[in-house]
Protein backbone atom coordinates (compact mmCIF):
# COMPACT_ATOMS: atom_id res chain seq x y z
CA UNK A 1 0.00 0.00 0.00
CA UNK A 2 1.29 3.55 -0.99
CA UNK A 3 -0.19 6.95 -0.55
CA UNK A 4 -0.01 9.32 -3.74
CA UNK A 5 0.23 12.87 -3.37
CA UNK A 6 -1.94 14.85 -5.63
CA UNK A 7 0.31 15.60 -8.49
CA UNK A 8 1.36 11.85 -8.29
CA UNK A 9 -1.75 10.43 -9.06
CA UNK A 10 -2.22 12.78 -11.75
CA UNK A 11 1.04 11.82 -13.24
CA UNK A 12 0.70 8.18 -12.50
CA UNK A 13 -2.86 7.83 -14.33
CA UNK A 14 -1.56 10.28 -17.23
CA UNK A 15 2.06 8.72 -17.45
CA UNK A 16 4.09 11.60 -17.22
CA UNK A 17 7.56 11.20 -17.32
CA UNK A 18 8.05 14.05 -14.56
CA UNK A 19 6.87 10.88 -12.32
CA UNK A 20 10.13 9.48 -10.88
CA UNK A 21 11.85 6.62 -11.65
CA UNK A 22 11.58 5.60 -7.79
CA UNK A 23 8.13 6.64 -7.43
CA UNK A 24 7.12 4.73 -10.57
CA UNK A 25 8.91 1.85 -9.11
CA UNK A 26 6.97 1.78 -5.83
CA UNK A 27 3.83 2.19 -7.09
CA UNK A 28 4.51 -0.39 -9.72
CA UNK A 29 4.95 -3.01 -6.67
CA UNK A 30 1.69 -1.50 -4.26
CA UNK A 31 -0.92 -3.45 -4.92
CA UNK A 32 -2.97 -0.53 -3.43
CA UNK A 33 -2.81 2.64 -4.70
CA UNK A 34 -4.02 4.82 -1.91
CA UNK A 35 -5.34 8.69 -3.18
CA UNK A 36 -6.74 10.75 -0.23
CA UNK A 37 -9.88 12.07 -1.00
CA UNK A 38 -8.84 15.95 -0.88
CA UNK A 39 -6.87 14.96 -3.69
CA UNK A 40 -9.37 14.60 -5.76
CA UNK A 41 -10.85 18.10 -4.93
CA UNK A 42 -7.31 19.68 -5.55
CA UNK A 43 -7.52 18.23 -9.52
CA UNK A 44 -10.83 19.97 -9.32
CA UNK A 45 -9.85 22.89 -8.24
CA UNK A 46 -6.40 22.85 -10.23
CA UNK A 47 -8.42 21.95 -13.29
CA UNK A 48 -10.91 25.24 -12.54
CA UNK A 49 -7.76 27.37 -12.28
CA UNK A 50 -6.48 26.31 -15.66
CA UNK A 51 -3.40 25.25 -14.07
CA UNK A 52 -4.73 21.41 -14.73
CA UNK A 53 -5.88 20.08 -18.41
CA UNK A 54 -7.71 17.19 -19.61
CA UNK A 55 -8.66 15.98 -22.58
CA UNK A 56 -12.47 15.85 -21.88
CA UNK A 57 -14.07 17.40 -18.53
CA UNK A 58 -12.25 16.98 -15.15
CA UNK A 59 -15.34 15.09 -14.35
CA UNK A 60 -15.01 12.04 -16.80
CA UNK A 61 -11.47 12.49 -15.82
CA UNK A 62 -12.03 11.75 -12.13
CA UNK A 63 -14.30 8.94 -12.84
CA UNK A 64 -12.35 7.18 -14.94
CA UNK A 65 -8.86 7.60 -12.89
CA UNK A 66 -10.41 6.66 -9.56
CA UNK A 67 -11.80 3.30 -11.19
CA UNK A 68 -8.38 2.41 -12.21
CA UNK A 69 -7.44 -0.86 -10.51
CA UNK A 70 -5.67 -0.84 -7.06
CA UNK A 71 -6.77 2.17 -6.86
CA UNK A 72 -8.86 3.68 -3.40
CA UNK A 73 -9.81 6.70 -2.28
CA UNK A 74 -9.32 7.26 1.36
CA UNK A 75 -11.82 9.68 4.00
CA UNK A 76 -10.53 12.04 6.00
CA UNK A 77 -11.13 10.87 9.46
CA UNK A 78 -11.08 12.24 12.82
CA UNK A 79 -7.59 11.41 13.42
CA UNK A 80 -6.10 12.18 9.80
CA UNK A 81 -7.79 15.65 10.12
CA UNK A 82 -6.26 16.58 13.61
CA UNK A 83 -2.83 15.29 12.23
CA UNK A 84 -3.27 17.49 9.31
CA UNK A 85 -3.60 20.56 11.50
CA UNK A 86 -0.17 19.44 13.13
CA UNK A 87 1.66 18.85 10.05
CA UNK A 88 0.69 22.19 8.41
CA UNK A 89 2.17 23.93 11.82
CA UNK A 90 5.43 22.32 11.26
CA UNK A 91 5.40 22.13 7.88
CA UNK A 92 3.61 24.94 5.18
CA UNK A 93 -0.07 25.24 5.69
CA UNK A 94 -0.83 24.03 2.99
CA UNK A 95 -4.31 22.75 4.28
CA UNK A 96 -4.09 19.45 1.18
CA UNK A 97 -0.66 18.54 1.92
CA UNK A 98 -1.52 18.52 5.28
CA UNK A 99 -4.12 16.26 5.22
CA UNK A 100 -2.50 13.85 2.46
CA UNK A 101 0.72 13.72 4.61
CA UNK A 102 -1.42 13.32 7.48
CA UNK A 103 -3.20 10.27 5.59
CA UNK A 104 0.48 8.35 4.95
CA UNK A 105 1.34 9.22 8.72
CA UNK A 106 -2.09 7.27 9.84
CA UNK A 107 -1.80 4.24 7.57
CA UNK A 108 2.03 3.71 8.31
CA UNK A 109 3.20 3.68 4.52
CA UNK A 110 5.48 5.65 2.08
CA UNK A 111 4.06 8.94 0.35
CA UNK A 112 4.82 9.58 -3.17
CA UNK A 113 5.58 13.41 -3.57
CA UNK A 114 8.00 15.81 -4.93
CA UNK A 115 6.71 18.00 -2.61
CA UNK A 116 10.58 19.07 -0.61
CA UNK A 117 8.61 20.06 2.66
CA UNK A 118 6.01 17.00 3.07
CA UNK A 119 9.47 15.17 2.35
CA UNK A 120 11.56 16.52 5.27
CA UNK A 121 9.24 15.74 7.61
CA UNK A 122 11.25 13.27 9.65
CA UNK A 123 7.88 11.43 10.51
CA UNK A 124 6.62 10.45 7.26
CA UNK A 125 8.18 7.93 4.87
CA UNK A 126 8.32 8.97 1.33
CA UNK A 127 9.38 7.94 -2.02
CA UNK A 128 10.65 10.45 -4.68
Amino acid sequence: MIVLDTHAFVWWVQADPRLSRPAMAAIARARELIVPDIALWEIALHAAEGRLKFSGTVSAWLKEAVRLPGVRIYPITPEIAVAGVSINQVSHGDPADGLIGATALRLACPLVTRDERLRALPMIETVW
